[in-house]
């Protein structure tokens, strides 16, 4: 197994470095979730369980995600 040289390591690293920021752009300025989707069933934290309310923000991430994953 070969050694990467320390300028290697620096290149890669700063590829991942260029990769997040433009990654974080792109997702801040593509899709904007607003709290009240994710809450429009009415499920509130001070109303209910806590497992419904964590249940119904995961439900609401899978969707999301499907979403976000399928074509259009």
């Amino acid at each position: 197994m070969g050694h990467n040289s320390r300028q290697t390591n620096r290149l890669f690293f700063l590829i991942v470095l260029v990769s997040a920021m433009f990654g974080w752009w792109y997702a801040s300025t593509t899709w904007q979730l607003q709290p009240e989707t994710i809450l429009g069933s009415g499920l509130r934290p001070s109303e209910g369980d806590w497992i419904d309310f964590i249940a119904a923000i995961a439900e609401q991430m899978m969707q999301l995600f499907i979403g976000l994953a399928s074509p259009e």
